[in-house]
């Protein structure tokens, strides 16, 4: 079914290295009955681990916690179905009266009653079978009691298309599965004792259904690769769940830059001594004497 991986859920289990022991601890809280809780509180725990990318099955180093986990899981389950249960009281006075009195009458009335009663009773069973998975999920990634009863945020995950009716329906089937599969080991002393360890992997089965789902509706942070395949990568058009804000990495203060050291002034240079004025130019020769004048007395030439 869409998104829904039910290969993956059947063989997750499998793939951890310690899947035999971790199932035998199991086998032995349901045979025991008073700590068949445990059980469920892993349940819980492999709904959160799956969502988170771990594939490995729970173990059992914190065996109490995950008993009040189950068993506040029962108390929700018994709130759920609460209004069936008085209902039933209620319905069963007139059948009652009717045994008693032997009167015709009250036993027509107690008749009636009961169909009235076995219908609501299947049809309020059905939608509560339904939303009570989506509670189940939700306690399981926030631990709060307070989270089965958070119905306006169960109804959103259930209705947001993430997947969580092929979960659910997928569900159903492998607990009809192992139905079958206990109904024909009971035939058996032996095989009536493997039960309780049919129920566990069914469990668990169930628990990574809805854990896949929640890794989409909630859009929890996968932090591991499945158990058992190196290098895993989701299939093609899978959905990815976003990546958590990376938060800011603190950087300190850079220490205040000294100031540079003043450059040293320029050595001083002397002025160049003047440089000697140039010869004055040598003057220009004397221009030639004029024609002496002849003596006195003389007389002048003839022209």
């Amino acid at each position: 079914m869409d998104k829904i991986d039910l290969g993956r859920a059947f063989k997750a289990p499998f793939a951890d290295t310690e899947w035999v022991k971790k199932t035998l601890m199991g086998w032995l809280w349901m045979l025991l009955g008073v700590t068949s809780p445990a059980v469920y509180g892993a349940q819980l725990e492999y709904i959160k681990n799956v969502s988170e990318g771990r594939e490995d099955l729970p173990d059992w180093s914190d065996f109490g916690s995950k008993w009040i986990k189950g068993f506040l899981l029962l108390v929700a389950g018994l709130i759920y179905f609460l209004p069936v249960i008085i209902l039933g009281f209620v319905f069963a006075i007139p059948v009652i009266i009717a045994a008693v009195s032997g009167s015709n009458g009250m036993g027509g009335l107690a008749a009636g009653g009961m169909c009235i009663f076995w219908l609501f009773a299947i049809v309020y069973s059905i939608g509560i079978a339904i939303l009570f998975y989506g509670a189940t999920v939700n306690y399981a990634l926030k631990g709060d009691f307070g989270a089965f009863f958070q119905f306006s945020e169960i109804l959103a995950r259930v209705r947001d298309g993430s997947g969580y009716f092929a979960a659910w329906l997928w569900a159903i089937v492998v607990s009809f599965a192992a139905s079958i599969v206990m109904s024909i080991l009971m035939a058996t002393f032996i095989g009536y004792i493997a039960v309780p360890a049919v129920s566990y992997l069914s469990i668990m089965i169930t628990a990574h259904l809805f854990g896949q789902w929640a890794a989409r509706s909630y859009g929890v942070q996968q932090v591991a690769t499945p158990v058992g395949v190196p290098g895993y990568m989701p299939p093609a058009g899978s959905y990815a769940p976003p990546a958590a804000p990376v938060p800011p990495v603190y950087a300190p203060p850079a220490p205040p830059v000294a100031p540079a050291t003043p450059a040293a002034p320029p050595a001083y240079v002397p002025p160049a001594p003047p440089v000697a004025p140039t010869a004055p130019p040598v003057a220009p020769p004397a221009p030639p004497a004029p024609p002496a004048e002849p003596p006195a007395g003389t007389d002048s030439p003839a022209i």
